[in-house]
């Protein structure tokens, strides 16, 4: 497994009131667990305390997940969870308030939508409760401590939550059509939202293209739209130690693949 090494790479639209260093070298990697009969090759979502960051491994069938837990300071795998039926785990929030992951069902073969959120403990890695939410296709979440509520984006808005997933407010938001949306991260002042663009994929992986939408927490008004030229298919996001992080499935989807990059208001 290799250790954090730093690329840096000018790469945004210049109007934008943000500036950014982008670095693409591997970070963690985990290829291809398999627990009991089944093996969990894809990374979906994924989130961070701070100290650890708790990757999604799932299923071919999106059906299954492991959450693998990693010390994020020796880039090393503590613990694993037991295959757990959270759907495709599409993103993951941290809530250090009551020390739970929150997960994003997202969708699975028999459930092409969801509203489902579920709840796990960060340090058993077990299943604590789920919630079904009032609002449909919910692709990601975070939390911003700030506020204590949680902020989930589906393909045309942004839905703020208390702490019980009790809907506060909504705020619309643009995608780029075609990209589905992968993690989003808040660091109190900006939700940064994932997508990606699958093009060829693996018969032509230089057609891939990964996106990062910065928009107002408060607001919801985009601020930028951040490229970002990795030949990977993005899958999570997440901030630790004041750098930007992004989980992706390696070239041949059979492991997970973090890469590093700085956004730096001017």
């Amino acid at each position: 497994m290799g250790k954090f090494k730093n690329i840096n790479t000018d790469c945004l639209n210049a109007n934008a009131p943000l500036t950014t260093k982008i670095t693409y070298e591997e970070k963690l990697t985990v290829c291809d667990i398999k627990i009991g009969e089944f093996e969990f090759p894809w990374v979906q979502g994924g989130c961070t305390d701070g100290k650890h960051l708790y990757e999604f491994m799932v299923s071919r069938d999106s059906l299954h997940c492991v959450i693998v837990k990693y010390d994020l300071s020796t880039q090393k795998m503590i613990a694993y969870s037991e295959d757990m039926m959270l759907g495709h785990a599409n993103d993951g929030a941290y809530n250090p308030n009551n020390h739970t992951l929150a997960i994003t069902h997202c969708c699975d073969l028999t459930s092409p939508t969801s509203n489902k959120v579920y709840i796990v403990d960060a340090e058993t890695l077990t299943f604590i409760k789920a919630y079904e939410l009032p609002k449909f296709d919910l692709f990601a979440i975070t939390y911003n401590e700030n506020t204590r509520q949680y902020i989930t984006a589906s393909e045309s808005e942004m839905n703020y939550w208390d702490e019980n997933f009790r809907l506060i407010d909504t705020k619309i938001i643009n995608i780029t059509p075609g990209w589905p949306s992968q993690g989003i991260e808040c660091d109190g002042e900006y939700v940064y939202r994932l997508e990606f663009f699958l093009g060829k994929g693996g018969d032509d992986p230089k057609t891939m293209k990964n996106n990062v939408h910065v928009n107002d927490v408060e607001t919801g008004k985009e601020i930028a739209l951040i490229p970002l030229n990795m030949e990977r298919e993005s899958e999570n996001m997440f901030i630790y130690n004041g750098h930007f992080y992004v989980s992706c499935n390696n070239k041949e989807w059979t492991g997970c693949e973090v890469y590093c990059f700085d956004i730096v208001p001017e």
